[in-house]
């Protein structure tokens, strides 16, 4: 992507994002979308197929850049990076709380797919760097892809929950999700 194509989806990120502020995206149209980002209609097609889409683009990239401080994590260092990463990605979902409890479990934005499957995601690439290592088998199924949809979920689930309390302790809400991991997770404490 050029230098042009990144201003423009830069531009096109930040109008999905005030939109999504004002109220719940599925009732935001494209032609919209292009008025506040100042571009073409056919531009927006050009990065999304619909503004949930672009939703989902714009409040995954920050979350994809967090994931990227695993790229060099040593399994010594690997509890204490969890926990800063886990603040830096509760940060992000509480800088944009009220798009977060909106859209979580609207079907319009789909945001909680979106939360799983980077959470998932960064799972199994921690499991397969060795980083995490799930210390069980199951007959027949996959005990890697099991924890990792299962912490992904979870996770989703807890943030769900923290968002319709009002909270936004960052801080206390770690606390409170290292109670929840098993002991071999990083981080875990049980």
């Amino acid at each position: 992507m050029d230098a042009r194509q990144r201003r423009t989806r830069a531009r096109l990120f930040a109008a999905a994002i005030a939109l999504a502020e004002e109220g719940p995206i599925a009732e935001v149209t494209m032609t919209r979308v292009a008025r506040v980002a100042e571009v073409h209609r056919s531009t927006v097609y050009e990065h999304a197929g619909s503004p949930a889409e672009l939703l989902r683009a714009a409040l995954t990239a920050p979350l994809d850049g967090v994931r990227s401080r695993f790229d060099d994590v040593s399994a010594a260092d690997i509890d204490e990076r969890v926990r800063e990463v886990t603040i830096e990605v509760f940060e992000l979902v509480a800088r944009h709380a009220d798009i977060y409890a909106r859209e979580l479990d609207a079907d319009g934005a789909n945001l909680r797919s979106m939360l799983g499957s980077h959470f998932a995601a960064t799972s199994r690439e921690l499991m397969a760097r060795g980083a995490i290592r799930v210390p069980f088998t199951v007959d027949g199924i996959d005990a890697d892809e099991l924890a990792a949809s299962w912490f992904a979920d979870a996770f989703v689930g807890v943030i769900a929950v923290w968002l319709r309390s009002g909270r936004r302790d960052t801080r206390a809400l770690l606390v409170a999700v290292e109670q929840l991991y098993p002991d071999w997770w990083p981080g875990g404490t049980a």
